[in-house]
């Protein structure tokens, strides 16, 4: 069916609330195969924007048209942008709207439009009718008495926004994007207030409220012109440099308060982030976890358009998200197709990772439980990810086929967020969070072991070693390899500090990945060394020394000692199977936490000899020939 042309006034009735903040229910034909849903869009959304009414005005109301133009420049906010558009990007603040087309200021708009107004009714229809952002629009424009003309066809906030359908001779009509099969004829605005330019700056006063329908992580589409309510940005630098004296200065508007101003921080390989401020009238995402003291949130947005890519990661993160207090919630994802970057993510804003962490003064030895308890939550999360929580799982039964399970594929420090600025921090705690699930996948049981290691991206340093060997399979246990390694990184700061974990540690880890074979162009800088033919392999010589030292230190607790047996014997261990599973170390942890409840028990603080059994070298067939 054709759109029909709204041919007569419509009765507008009178807005509702405007502090409530709702978003019509989306809808999916198949939400569950669909890693995006719920979808929302301008189409069909009656509340997207929440509706504004005119209040009763004050003593400092204007006296003409003029000044109602001055105040709305008064109250116009800057937004920040990831691209060029800084100097063009702005949106009004729906409050602001409200407080300057208040009724004592429509009886000043109504009285300068009278002329045009020929049609009963239209007059009241403008008082109490849903026209405060087709006002700003026009008052944006210097437009304001043509407020007759959008009244008359019937075309308020509730139609916006607009887009043109047909424009031909002296027609011209445009459709309403919420509802496609309204039309409006505008040819009598044509010459008057060129419809373009009203479509231009519409957007202006349409910033989007985010919110999470039903509890649900929502999946947003947005134009390209729309502002977003984000007040500030701090892009974190791919090369992970944040010196000052380096810093590019990004535009931050006067409403985030004071002189701020922001610098590149850090960033990652596939994607860049940014810190935002969501203006506080634009969004409601209850009660999130780890929401950040001043309301900062982080944004992720791809570099390239993979959409495959992007849903992949999506579907992870929303399975995952809020099964684990040490996993990273999702809040929401939206597209906006900007200079090349479409897709994006949001999320509580951490204040670094285990490289800010290592930054920081050397620990305490009564941080030692603390360090031990994280070990434990991260070690727990990745059981959730990989579904091996239950005691009594069999991956064979036939019954268990169907559930699907997840690898992270890309633990490092990097991707471990420290959040100790958030609400709630003086009960629970810093904590470390499980990021960064760019290369997960969730898979069925069958389907574990079948992945090729040499077709699979990954982190080179804390990459397993069947990546190198032959004949083998990347499975949940190639996350364990990568987590030993990063909790070794942990026990070497905690013992020795930033400096040993970044030059001494990083030492031990030269020479050939492969015995024999020396490649200039790729550094060598992994944990493990495989042997010529690609069929065996062994913890690099300088890692088992640097085990050694660890364990030689004087200042090394019990706790520490325990735990760096684990990870030397059970999870950096070259054989597969016999590597310990991810609910094999939490219960370890556990179990550990558990006997020693009391932090400034000596099991944490007090340093003693290592009593624990070493591994036996292994010598490759080759060094014996």
């Amino acid at each position: 069916m054709a759109p029909t042309i709204q041919a007569a006034p419509r009765v507008v009735s009178f807005a509702p609330d405007p502090n409530r903040r709702t978003i019509a229910q989306p809808h999916s034909a198949n939400p569950s195969a669909d890693p995006l849903s719920p979808r929302i869009t301008n189409r069909g959304w009656d509340q997207r924007w929440p509706d504004l009414i005119p209040g009763p005005g004050s003593a400092n109301d204007p006296d003409d048209l003029e000044d109602v133009v001055e105040k709305l420049k008064i109250h116009t906010v800057n937004v920040s942008t990831t691209d060029q558009r800084d100097n063009n990007v702005f949106f009004f603040n729906p409050s602001s709207i409200n407080s300057i087309f208040n009724h004592a200021t429509l009886v000043e708009i109504i009285k300068e439009a009278k002329p045009k107004i020929v049609q009963p009714g239209i007059q009241q229809r403008i008082y109490a009718g849903n026209f405060q952002r087709v006002l700003g629009i026009l008052a944006h424009l210097g437009r304001l008495p043509l407020i007759g003309e959008f009244a008359a066809v019937g075309l308020d906030d509730t139609h916006l926004p607009i887009v043109c359908q047909k424009e031909r001779d002296d027609t011209l009509v445009v459709v309403s994007c919420r509802h496609p099969k309204i039309c409006f004829d505008m040819s009598k605005c044509k010459r008057k207030a060129p419809i373009h330019k009203f479509i231009g700056a519409q957007y202006h006063f349409l910033t989007p409220y985010l919110y999470q329908p039903n509890k649900q992580i929502p999946h947003y589409v947005f134009e390209k012109d729309e502002a977003l309510p984000f007040l500030l940005k701090e892009a974190l630098d791919p090369n992970g440099n944040d010196d000052d004296d380096d810093s590019e200065i990004v535009n931050v508007d006067d409403a985030v308060g004071g002189d701020t101003q922001t610098r590149i921080l850090g960033g990652g390989g596939f994607a860049d982030v940014f810190k935002v401020v969501v203006h506080g009238d634009f969004y409601n995402f209850g009660d999130v976890p780890l929401r950040h003291k001043d309301k900062s949130f982080a944004m992720k947005q791809l570099r390239q358009n993979h959409f495959n890519m992007f849903c992949r990661e999506v579907e992870v993160l929303k399975r995952l998200s809020g099964r684990h207090e040490h996993l990273i919630p999702l809040i929401m994802t939206f597209e906006q197709d900007v200079n090349g970057g479409a897709y994006h993510f949001l999320f509580p804003w951490a204040s670094g990772d285990l490289r800010t962490l290592w930054t920081r003064q050397n620990a305490s030895v009564y941080h030692c439980r603390w360090l031990i308890s994280q070990c434990f939550g991260l070690a727990d999360a990745l059981a959730e990810v990989h579904c091996d929580k239950e005691n009594n799982e069999d991956p064979d039964d036939p019954s268990m086929q169907a559930k699907k399970y997840a690898r992270h594929g890309d633990i490092k420090p990097d991707n471990v967020l420290l959040f100790d600025e958030y609400e709630g921090i003086e009960k629970h705690g810093p904590k470390l969070i499980l990021a960064d699930f760019g290369f997960g996948r969730f898979h069925r049981q069958w389907s574990r072991s079948t992945r090729d290691p040499a077709k699979t991206p990954k982190s080179p340093t804390y990459r397993a070693p069947e990546f190198e060997l032959k004949n083998s399979n990347m499975t949940r246990r190639s996350d364990i390899w990568s987590l030993g390694c990063t909790f070794l990184e942990l026990a070497t700061w905690f013992l020795f500090g930033q400096d040993a974990v970044e030059n001494r540690l990083r030492k031990k880890r030269d020479g050939p990945d492969i015995f024999g074979r020396q490649d200039e162009r790729v550094a060598a800088d992994s944990y493990f060394q495989v042997n010529t033919n690609q069929t065996a392999g062994r913890l690099k010589a300088g890692v088992t020394e640097w085990f050694g030292q660890l364990h030689d230190s004087r200042k090394c607790p019990r706790a520490i000692h325990d735990l760096l047996a684990f990870v030397e014997t059970r999870m950096l261990e070259i054989q597969q199977k016999q590597r310990a599973g991810s609910r094999d170390v939490a219960q370890f942890l556990k179990r550990k936490l558990e006997e020693h409840p009391k932090a400034n028990s000596n099991y944490w603080t007090k340093a003693v000899d290592c009593h624990c059994p070493r591994p036996r070298p292994v010598i490759f067939r080759e060094e014996r020939a």
